[in-house]
């Protein structure tokens, strides 16, 4: 997952720019920084030696992968001594290495500290809906804890990388989504999200769920082309079947008068979930009942319209 903030070549552009002054006649700033390493909400000591007698001391304070930074000042004392106090705040987040740069006049001197390893890094992933229907796109979405970790999520499902869908405000720390993809094979299926911490030598985490994924659910309807024909006469009957993200649905329509199965047809990918059917005459009079069952598909369930009326008349 990319994390936004301050890249590495313009911090050190910032660095050398903004902070390599001229050198004077006075000895080099010494410089101590600690502890190393530093809990991420923990505060920074800093502390120096050779600056001239009350002299203003530049200290600047930057993640050298990139991210915020901070610039500030103080004030050496009538030895050239000084001190400084930085609260981190959560600013920076674990496992990561801070730069931390003074000048008084004479060169600049750097030191680095690293912010401390969680003790555990636990990942989870939540979903839209605990179950999905194939044709229908879900939302998965991994986070992490503590969530002031840098590092890079991902997620697979059945071995396969998924793409992340970046949310506009997000910053590091914040959960990350992924489209699950509609034609998710129907059954069981295993997600495996992952956590790779930035730090050099962590090692990653990993957390495998299960995820069900259930046929589509149809919409059968059935039309007739004409409500009263003669006895011996043949009606049409139009069937559709619709299912969600499925445009070219196939399988088997047994057409029913009554409890009984007058014909049976193949629902092609050409006819894009509408066939007209032409039904058996019936020669004795009276009011049927015509609807059209689906059979179902690998991926859509089976399912039986309501009934239409078809009246048959004496000649």
């Amino acid at each position: 997952m990319t994390r936004t903030g301050v890249s590495v070549l313009a911090v050190l552009a910032l660095v050398v720019g903004a902070l390599t002054l001229p050198a004077a006649a006075h000895a080099d700033v010494g410089l101590e920084v600690g502890p190393n390493p530093v809990p991420v909400d923990g505060t920074l000591e800093v502390s120096g030696t050779g600056c001239a007698a009350l002299a203003e001391v530049e200290l600047y304070f930057w993640q050298t992968s990139g991210g915020p930074y901070i610039y500030e000042y103080t004030t050496a004392d009538a030895d050239g001594d000084f001190v400084f106090s930085l609260a981190l705040a959560e600013r920076w987040p674990h496992g990561v290495q801070i730069g931390v740069s003074a000048g008084c006049g004479g060169s600049t001197i750097i030191k680095f500290v690293d912010t401390e390893q969680p003790p555990e890094i636990v990942v989870s992933v939540s979903f839209t809906r605990s179950v999905q229907r194939y044709g229908r796109s879900e939302r998965a979405t991994v986070s992490f804890e503590p969530s002031t970790t840098l590092g890079f999520v991902s997620l697979a499902v059945d071995g396969k990388a998924l793409t992340a869908t970046p949310r506009a405000d997000a910053g590091w720390g914040d959960p990350v989504d992924y489209a699950l993809p509609a034609n998710l094979r129907v059954g069981k299926r295993t997600l495996v999200a992952a956590f790779r911490p930035s730090a050099p030598g962590a090692a990653p985490v990993t957390k495998t769920v299960g995820y069900t994924v259930k046929k589509a659910v149809p919409r059968v309807s059935v039309g007739l082309s004409k409500k009263r024909v003669r006895a011996g006469a043949k009606a049409k009957a139009t069937v559709r079947v619709t299912a969600t993200g499925i445009p070219r649905p196939g399988g088997k329509v047994a057409i029913k008068r009554g409890k009984t199965t007058v014909k049976t047809v193949t629902l092609r990918s050409a006819h894009r979930g509408k066939v007209v059917v032409t039904l058996p005459a019936v020669r004795k009079a009276g009011e049927y009942r015509i609807s059209a069952s689906y059979l179902g598909s690998s991926t859509i369930e089976k399912k039986r319209s309501s009934a239409k009326s078809l009246r048959v008349v004496r000649r």
